[in-house]
């Protein structure tokens, strides 16, 4: 079970990615239909000043 993470947007004054991490399967489970969470996340640098906090939305 390894998250699998892509930067979308790399600029001067902006970061985020997604990032989706699948559930692993219970022994004998076997659906078709995987089960995991997804979550963006992004920050932003202001000018003269270093990275923000690193905010984070779940879906």
């Amino acid at each position: 079970m390894d998250p699998v993470g892509r930067i979308t947007v790399d600029t001067e004054d902006r970061q985020a990615f997604a990032l989706h991490i699948t559930d692993q399967k219970p022994h004998g489970d076997t659906s078709d239909i995987p089960t995991g969470h997804s979550a963006t996340y992004m920050r932003i640098k202001s000018s003269g000043a270093d990275w923000g906090p690193w905010q984070r939305e779940e879906y």
